[in-house]
């Protein structure tokens, strides 16, 4: 139970700052882009993430050899999810 609400949560908070992240979004302009570790849009995504591919991996994997393998792939997707939504928010 814990997982489910566990990727629920990390997807909603994907999403929501996704759409109200975008630099564009209510009128504004694109400033120049922020430093990655300061964007907000980076750091959400990045937990989001975390809370969507943890849970999932360490319910799938029984030992733990298979659960830090499991967790050297989903540190690196996380990353490059937080990376493309940064990209994504800056315009």
């Amino acid at each position: 139970m814990a997982g489910v609400a566990s990727v629920v949560i990390g997807l909603g908070t994907i999403a929501t700052f996704l759409l109200v992240g975008h630099c564009g979004a209510f009128g504004g302009t694109c400033p120049n882009p922020t430093p990655l570790l300061d964007d907000p849009v980076f750091g959400a995504v990045l937990v989001g993430m975390g809370l969507v591919t943890v849970p999932i991996v360490l319910w799938r994997r029984r030992t733990l050899r298979d659960r830090l393998i499991g967790l050297a792939v989903a540190v690196p997707v996380c990353l490059l999810a937080g990376l493309l939504a940064a990209d994504w928010a800056a315009g």
